[in-house]
């Protein structure tokens, strides 16, 4: 994201970035909060027409896309997975075709997009393929990037800088530090058998640090984190964080930290494969146990959405206490709470495609190799 103080208008945007790494939710707030007036356009290779909101301070009055405008055209920009977005400051002298406030319409917007009402655009870039030849060699060859949003500044306590290959944290060490990824990425790992397997690739937004160590304080790693290339993070204020944390009901942090406890599941079952399977399809398909369930269409819905409505199926989840207090998290604890949401489906995503590789292999075919 770039950020420009008074530059020429007619020249260079004053807000300026990708849609991948700043969601569209994420501007509302951070322009709402700045009571900005102006423009804010947005492109896509997906889309040959460009999208307009009208902003007066800080909340939007209309918005413009092709045929559409008003509600059908602003909702329909929250779809837009990738895409830029470039925001000047202008006076409105149009029609205003927008009256619900900006929180209001953030909300509805997403629970629209969880239940699929509002049609998605491009690719998902939070999972996206990274091919790399890093640790353990073929099994590193399907990682998932994940990438997050925007955090509040005032949480960062330091800023530090990672060496390639250098680890940031050791699976099996105690520490109580939680960082968000500036710049660059890392590899999260998991020792098994002696062999360092990697689970997923973390980018920029992204946590080092489970939601456990808000309540534990040191606390064992469970996974090794690796710095890819040279690594910006930010160290966070963990006390800032657990007390908000604390600050929720109990059933509600209960079920957050139930998601922590996937993590670790969702990799356990992904290791179980990996060396079984060698990351190749072999002769008898391996049962994921109860990740059957987790994996069953979650495509349809955001990372997010998925955990909660698994969780609630499985009763580890207090499903009432979800869509009232998630809303009242603060921006950075949300982004906290959806990169755990992600490392757990891209886990099981990639659990999932090894297992129905291995399944469609068959007898049959694994003899044909043996032969």
């Amino acid at each position: 994201m770039i950020l420009q103080q008074g530059a020429d208008v007619n020249r260079r945007a004053d807000l300026a970035g990708d849609l991948e790494f700043v969601s569209l939710a994420d501007l509302f707030q951070l322009l709402g909060g700045g009571n900005y007036t102006g423009i804010l356009r947005l492109s896509s290779d997906f889309s040959k027409i460009h999208g307009e909101i009208h902003f007066v301070s800080g909340e939007p009055v209309d918005a413009r896309w092709g045929a559409w405008f008003g509600m059908d055209a602003l909702h329909s920009f929250f779809g837009w997975q990738e895409g830029r977005f470039e925001f000047r400051p202008q006076e409105f002298s149009g029609r205003r075709t927008i009256r619900k406030g900006r929180m209001e319409i953030v909300l509805d917007a997403l629970r629209m997009l969880d239940d699929g009402l509002i049609k998605k655009l491009g690719v998902p870039q939070r999972l996206i393929p990274y091919r790399s030849g890093g640790l353990s060699g073929s099994y590193g060859t399907d990682l998932a990037v994940i990438k997050g949003s925007l955090i509040d500044y005032s949480l960062i306590l330091a800023e530090e800088s990672f060496e390639d290959r250098r680890r940031i944290v050791s699976e099996g060490s105690y520490g109580n530090w939680i960082w968000v990824i500036l710049e660059g990425r890392a590899i999260v790992s998991r020792e098994k058998e002696g062999e360092e397997i990697p689970i997923v690739c973390l980018g920029e937004g992204s946590f080092i640090g489970g939601l456990e160590v808000l309540v534990f304080g040191d606390h064992v790693r469970a996974a090794t984190v690796t710095a890819v290339g040279e690594v910006k993070a930010a160290l966070l204020d963990t006390h800032r964080l657990s007390t908000e944390l604390m600050s929720l009901s109990s059933a509600f942090r209960k079920s957050l930290l139930n998601m922590s406890t996937e993590v670790k599941k969702a990799s356990d079952d992904l290791l179980l494969l990996l060396t079984k399977c060698g990351n190749h399809p072999q002769a008898e398909p391996v049962r994921v146990g109860s990740r059957d369930l987790f994996c069953r269409d979650y495509e349809s819905e955001s990372p997010l959405g998925s955990i909660i409505r698994i969780g609630c199926e499985k009763g580890r989840f207090q499903v009432d206490s979800f869509p009232s207090e998630i809303g009242l998290l603060s921006r950075t604890f949300k982004g906290f709470v959806q990169c755990t949401a992600d490392i757990i489906l891209a886990t099981t995503r990639r659990a999932w495609t090894i297992r129905n590789r291995t399944a469609d292999s068959g007898p049959n075919q694994s003899n044909r190799k043996t032969a």
